[in-house]
């Protein structure tokens, strides 16, 4: 290490061989060169504004190499999303759509104590019509990782400045309380039932027929035994002589 030379310096000379090439390294190698924190929130912004500057269009070693500067400084993530949006308001439109990668990349890769998505969401509608159509395609992508409710207020917000962007009303989820039972179905109590049916035996009917007939022949049959012996009586006693 060059003597007298700042840790931030050195960073960010570091930073710079690694653009030109000079430094190659992997995914963990570059975590352990950018492990030396800035010792304040003013450092890591200065650092981060001065990265910053060097992007000048869509180059994705760079947009990487910022996304794990944002990474290492998460701590003062709100200091970093503040140079983002003030790097948006200054650059020119070119670059300021390269600068809202930056931002995709650490909404999408960088996780930790900073919460990069509620300072970023106050800015994401910043920017010419021809950013505005660009951060229309990320925005698409973003379903996930803001909440439905968020998402709606930054289409909100993007539609009172540029009416042609769309909003995307979210639809409520119906979900059931936890606990609850579904209500039984009650059928009214007085809807008319139907008509009793009693099912007859058609032997039973036919038994009973035949017992009635044979009751009423035996009946008519004695009726007319008795009037007979009755006639004979009487004929008996008109032949008796007469004392």
């Amino acid at each position: 290490m060059v003597v007298g030379t700042s840790v931030l310096s050195w960073r960010l000379l570091c930073v710079g061989m690694y653009y030109s090439g000079v430094l190659s390294c992997n995914h963990e190698e570059q975590h352990l060169l950018l492990t030396v924190m800035a010792k304040n929130a003013e450092e890591a912004a200065l650092e981060y504004r001065q990265a910053l500057d060097d992007l000048k269009d869509n180059n994705k070693m760079q947009i990487n190499l910022m996304t794990i500067l944002a990474d290492d400084y998460n701590s003062f993530s709100k200091e970093i999303v503040a140079v983002i949006a003030q790097q948006i308001m200054k650059v020119i439109p070119p670059q300021k759509l390269a600068v809202m990668y930056v931002m995709d990349s650490i909404l999408k890769n960088v996780t930790g104590a900073g919460n990069y998505k509620e300072h970023i969401e106050k800015i994401v509608y910043k920017g010419d019509e021809r950013t505005r159509l660009a951060l229309h395609k990320l925005r698409q992508t973003w379903t996930g990782i803001f909440q439905r409710s968020t998402l709606y207020k930054i289409d909100l917000a993007v539609n009172a400045i540029d009416p042609a962007w769309p909003i995307v009303t979210p639809q409520p989820v119906n979900t059931p309380v936890p606990g609850s039972r579904p209500q039984p179905v009650v059928m009214a109590s007085h809807q008319p039932r139907a008509a009793a049916k009693v099912h007859v035996n058609p032997h039973f009917l036919q038994k009973n027929s035949v017992s009635s007939t044979s009751t009423t022949t035996t009946t008519i049959t004695t009726t007319t035994t008795t009037t007979t012996a009755t006639t004979t009586s009487a004929t008996v006693d008109n032949k008796l002589p007469l004392a």
